[in-house]
């Protein structure tokens, strides 16, 4: 188990059950996994939880995924608690409180959240559904296509009459903050001479990109 992860084996239990459709299942093992190196401007760590529960005396295998989220989880480019604001930290929470991503258009499915915790830190546990890629590591390119297709009616939908969600935690469409605050960002990572040291970097974009994107930024 992550020293740094706190539990409450209650709600852990409760979210089983709801995962497993099972009311009365009882939790009899389980591990914490990190599931890679999920990091990002208000997400402090992504874990798969694991194990074996039974439920009237039938033994069930069970996962599920556990997103934690806090303000300034990131050194760099943190999420903030000004709920206006492109980055707030609390936005996935309450767009799953909420029910918005569970009528999403155009073909595209959210994973459930069976619970959002709030944490006596402040932070948020996201408990969630695990879904497998029935394709592995390897797309074919028609899977793709399929996905391509399917997040170009997702966006056109809100163009082709479907209204936009009006909640104020989710901020005005392309607002000139989160422009602005983008365009510092990636100057500072585009204009540092040591990013283009990396070998992989090196590998992959030619001098000429790299000139093209201090161009452009």
């Amino acid at each position: 188990m992550n020293p740094n992860l706190s539990l409450d084996l209650a709600v852990l239990t409760r979210v089983v059950g709801l995962a497993l459709g099972k009311d009365t299942a009882v939790i009899e093992q389980w591990q914490v996994q990190p599931a890679g190196a999920s990091r990002g401007s208000a997400t402090a760590g992504v874990y798969r939880l694991s194990g074996l529960a039974r439920t009237r005396g039938t033994p069930l295998e069970w996962a599920v995924i556990l997103k934690v989220i806090r303000p300034a989880a990131a050194s760099f480019n943190p999420a903030t608690l000004e709920m206006d604001h492109p980055i707030y930290w609390k936005r996935e929470a309450l767009a799953y409180e909420s029910g918005l991503l569970y009528d999403l258009p155009g073909g595209v499915i959210a994973p459930r959240c069976f619970a959002v915790e709030v944490r006596p830190d402040e932070s948020c546990y996201l408990w969630l559904e695990e879904v497998q890629d029935g394709y592995g590591a390897r797309w074919p390119l028609t899977q793709y296509s399929r996905a391509a297709n399917i997040l170009g009616r997702f966006n056109g939908a809100y163009l082709a009459g479907r209204p936009l969600p009006d909640y104020p935690w989710l901020g005005p469409p392309g607002a000139m903050r989160g422009l602005l605050q983008a365009f510092a960002f990636m100057q500072d990572i585009i204009r540092n001479p040591a990013i283009w040291q990396h070998l992989l970097l090196q590998i992959h974009f030619p001098i000429s990109t790299v000139e093209r994107l201090h161009r452009f930024w």
